[in-house]
């Protein structure tokens, strides 16, 4: 039997891209055990995972703080620490999305040490690794097969399931049930689409002013629930108080205690309309009907792969992309590429889906 460790500390929608590489190694070994070493605030996203037998979380962010501040002992002993306790698991085989951070040496802990890095000169710290595989960082493949290519050195088929894997538990479920008992009657037979505002940068971000006029346009046939972090929280009721159907909005932004219960919520959904953002790839892997607004960014190599889903954005503002995290335009014109993304294009194109999709708004 294979022990492995996955190395992927951040951020929600990079480790859901990651997460095929469970399901190669399963085909590859099918009685291996795989664990997930990942940054605590990003645990929601492999917590649950049906192939991950466990997941390793440490505080990265008070741990990198104490070296930044000069901390050094605190620092080197509490990376002592983690990498003892990594050393006891007896790791065969350990990958490394993130091996270009020269604190990831700290986690090599098997024999066999496979690094995906994302230049071609991975430079001195390709030499803790056994194993060096280069992403080809702008190349025209999707995010998921550059992912994929630390199955090369363990003999992997390369006829992979390239399915994102998220783990929504049965403890999930029922939470989302309750929720949702508490706001509206679903055996009545309403359904509801799930609005995600939030996104990493507000470059990102359609305008709450958008969310609230698409919820009045579809408050006739569906209910809205939002969903987003306690960060989020104050979005979701800004969205809900410029609405004039208000009624129809349940906030579950800031609710629920992790990504899973959220993701239980999706499950359940006629449709979810979010912006580039972790949402996406969940509803993506929950095979829901997605419509996905994008500004700043472009699909390209983070598309979703499965399920329907129609990915709107504008190219007509000459600056779009800019892959910028603050609008470059001026106050009259900001996030203009957004913008022009009306609540009208967005509700005829979720009208659309839904209806390519009935057994959503049964």
């Amino acid at each position: 039997m294979k022990r492995i460790l996955i190395v992927k500390m951040w951020a929600l929608g990079d480790i859901l891209v990651a997460t095929p590489i469970l399901t190669a190694l399963k085909a590859r070994f099918p009685d291996c055990k795989i664990s997930w070493l990942v940054d605590k605030k990003y645990r929601g996203a492999v917590d649950g995972n049906p192939l991950i037998d466990e997941v390793i979380s440490i505080d990265w962010t008070a741990w990198q703080r104490d070296f930044r501040y000069g901390n050094l002992w605190k620092y080197f002993a509490a990376g002592r620490l983690i990498r003892r306790d990594l050393q006891r698991r007896n790791f065969d085989i350990q990958i490394s999305l993130t091996p270009d951070k020269w604190w990831g040496v700290w986690f090599n802990c098997a024999p066999i040490r496979i690094a995906l890095f994302p230049s071609e000169k991975p430079g001195i710290l390709g030499m803790f690794y056994t194993d060096v595989i280069i992403r080809f960082p702008g190349s025209t493949d999707h995010h998921i097969d550059r992912n994929l290519l630390v199955m090369n050195p363990l003999g992997g088929s390369g006829d992979y399931d390239r399915r994102i894997v998220f783990g929504v538990t049965d403890e999930d479920n029922q939470v989302a049930e309750q929720f949702l008992a508490q706001h509206f009657n679903r055996h009545s037979g309403s359904r509801y689409v799930v609005f995600h505002p939030g996104t990493s940068q507000r470059t990102k971000c359609w305008p709450a002013s958008n969310f609230a006029s698409l919820a009045d346009l579809v408050s006739r046939s569906l209910n809205v629930v939002i969903t987003g972090s306690p960060a989020e929280q104050g979005l979701a009721e800004e969205i809900k108080r410029i609405a004039v159907n208000r009624e129809s909005i349940v906030i579950a932004a800031g609710q629920l205690a992790n990504l899973g219960q959220t993701g239980a919520l999706v499950k359940n959904a006629a449709a979810v309309v979010t912006g580039d953002t972790s949402l996406l790839h969940i509803s993506s892997a929950l095979n829901i009907p997605t419509i996905a607004i994008y500004g700043s960014t472009r699909p390209n190599e983070y598309a979703p792969l499965f399920g329907s889903n129609e990915l709107l954005y504008d190219d007509i503002v000459s600056c779009a992309p800019c892959y910028k995290s603050t609008c470059s335009l001026p106050a009259e014109e900001d996030l203009l590429c957004l913008k022009r993304i009306t609540p009208q294009i967005v509700s005829k194109s979720l009208f659309s889906i839904l209806e390519q999709n009935p057994a959503n708004v049964a």
